[in-house]
């Protein structure tokens, strides 16, 4: 029977592919493990010592580190080009910017402020920060920040708020504007930087951020009182920046601001910002200097924008300013209504103007008439008067309406005295018998009268004898409205036929 036994060489060799695949499994399974922490990019602004500005921070990303460790948060020191350019790009997840700053980041969406920087000095808690403006202890000519004109002001950079655009504001305040009263405005790069120069006799003056001096004198730079900080009179004891445990002049804003980039999910916002406000404060022992103590809510940046549109800086160049574009897109409808309402003005004036030339002309035109008509009834009086024959005008109901003057010397009654009786009232009574029982044509038959003989009776009771002839007066719808007629006396004559018969 042979020998079946393998040699050990042989199973070494057949047990390499089973060792092999436990390796991968392995692997594969510590793999995701390891790569589960998500690497998270912080930047702040270097200010021109990136090393410094790490130091600073480091307390912050450390902690988050700790509290979520299922990300590696890394900070980033930059410029601050590069770290505005990077979160309108996304690069950037996180940033600590300066207060200023945030409003260089307007038009950027989906940017967050998930936090205010807290600060502690002396036992002393705050978020607010301030501009400060030192001089010499012993620069007994410079008493208020009036007295700056004509003097070299040094600073760390001009984008930085806390250093010296509020600085600026204040100034402007009482009437001096840096850039041209000032004998020179410099930008160091940072706020030691700036006091360095003012210490080594090269400036007269440093706008720096609040709480400089005190970290600076307890890290021996500057000997204490050897520097002293201008105030200002606007601004005083009972203002909000007088409320900071450190050295300021300027009124208060915010502090340093975290805030998560465009890319960043609100998830992710939600649980750092939550980290961020459990963050402990500095150690109790440190209490000779400003340190960061942590991070509180959000606080109103309402003051940085106030500054930035006194001093008309991005985003507020322009504000302030009415172009005629801009009153044109805020007003078009005011406008397109205004439009509409003056051609209608227009229109009503054109059609009232119209009106009243109408009008003009037809009470010209009725002037003219009411003058002929004047001259026609004069001339008719006139005519009247002339004559020797009674014209006279009854309506319909017989009542006399008209009469001339010389209705006097025929009947003795003057022409107002005629107006208003009855035609019937002047016939002799034997003569108003006769016409009730002969029939004879009367001024109320509505038949014209020609030539008829009425004996009438005068005011003084006499008989005299009429010759009168009448036409009928009818309106538009052929109604008798009266007569109008003509009477003459023929007493005499009608005698004088008599005596001759």
């Amino acid at each position: 029977m042979a020998d079946r036994t393998v040699p050990k060489r042989d199973v070494r060799v057949r047990a390499l592919p089973y060792l092999a695949g436990i390796l991968l499994i392995l692997l594969g399974l510590a793999l995701p493990f390891g790569a589960c922490a998500e690497s998270l990019r912080i930047g702040v602004w270097a200010k021109g010592d990136a090393e410094r500005a790490a130091a600073n921070w480091a307390p912050t990303v450390e902690h988050l580190n700790r509290a979520l460790p299922q990300h590696q948060f890394t900070l980033l020191a930059v410029s601050c080009e590069d770290l505005l350019g990077g979160l309108k790009r996304g690069d950037l997840d996180f940033a600590i910017l300066e207060p200023g700053l945030w409003l260089q980041l307007g038009e950027l969406d989906n940017a967050t402020v998930l936090a205010t920087a807290l600060s502690r000095f002396q036992k002393t808690r705050y978020a607010g920060s301030a501009g400060a403006i030192l001089v010499a202890a012993d620069r007994v000519d410079l008493r208020s920040p009036r007295d700056l004109r004509g003097q070299r002001l040094v600073s760390s950079d001009r984008r930085a708020l806390r250093d010296w655009i509020s600085v600026e504001r204040e100034l402007n305040q009482v009437g001096l504007h840096p850039s041209r009263d000032c004998r020179e405005v410099a930008f160091v790069g940072d706020a030691e930087a700036a006091v360095a120069e003012l210490v080594g006799g090269r400036a007269d003056a440093a706008a720096v951020r609040a709480g400089t001096l005190e970290r600076m004198e307890a890290a021996g730079i500057v000997a204490p009182k050897q520097l002293r900080a201008l105030s200002f009179e606007h601004v005083g004891p009972e203002a909000p920046a007088r409320a900071l445990p450190v050295t300021s002049s300027t009124r208060t804003y915010p502090d340093c601001l975290f805030v998560a980039g465009r890319r960043t999910s609100l998830d992710l916002g939600h649980v750092v910002a939550a980290a961020l406000l459990s963050m402990p404060g500095a150690p109790e022992r440190t209490t000779d200097r400003p340190m960061l103590d942590g991070w509180t809510i959000p606080l109103s940046d309402l003051p940085i924008h106030e500054c930035f549109q006194e001093l008309r800086l991005h985003p507020y160049e322009r504000f302030g300013e009415v172009t005629l574009a801009q009153v044109v897109r805020q007003y078009m409808y005011w406008f397109i209504a205004a439009g509409i309402a003056f051609i209608v003005l227009i229109a009503i004036d054109i059609y009232v103007t119209m009106l009243n030339r109408a009008l003009a002309a037809e009470i010209e035109e009725r002037k003219r008439a009411e003058a002929a008509l004047r001259e026609s009834v004069l001339r008719f009086e006139h005519i009247a008067t002339c004559s020797s024959d009674w014209i006279w005008e009854t309506n319909a109901q017989g009542l006399y309406t008209y009469s001339s003057t010389i209705v006097q010397q025929m009947l003795g009654y003057r022409a107002d005295e005629i107006v208003g009786m009855h035609h019937f009232e002047l016939f002799a009574t034997a003569e108003k018998e006769r016409l009730r029982t002969e029939g004879q044509p009367t001024l109320s038959s509505g038949n014209r009268v020609f030539r008829e003989r009425y004996r009438m009776r005068t005011k003084d009771g006499r008989v005299v004898i009429h010759e009168t002839t009448a036409e009928p007066v009818r309106n538009e719808h052929g109604e008798l409205v009266g007569y109008r007629g003509v009477s003459r006396d023929i007493t005499d004559q009608v005698r004088f036929v008599r005596l001759r018969m």
